[in-house]
């Protein structure tokens, strides 16, 4: 596994890879509106091979202090629970 940063290629794998990691679309909805909106500061995928296997995004939070906060982190289930969530943080 590797931690590489989100490029606009790999956009369509990390909302399937949300979309598989989750119950619903709200995740992948909310990562879609904020890349939209510019609002994503850092955004990483866990790679095996080159399959998107695991997600993060830090956004930008202006109100009251500028910052940033972890919107999400996912992960395909096959590898869940095996490091590769707290490898992405």
């Amino acid at each position: 596994m590797r931690i590489a940063p989100e490029t606009p290629e790999r956009r369509n794998a990390i909302r399937a890879m949300l979309l598989a990691a989750f119950p619903t679309s709200l995740e992948a909805d909310l990562v879609d509106r904020l890349r939209q909106d510019g609002d994503i500061a850092i955004g990483l995928v866990a790679l095996e091979e080159d399959t998107v296997i695991g997600y993060v995004a830090f956004a930008r939070l202006d109100a009251p202090l500028k910052a940033v906060g972890l919107v999400p982190v996912a992960v395909v289930p096959r590898r869940q629970r095996g490091g590769v969530g707290s490898a992405l943080i």
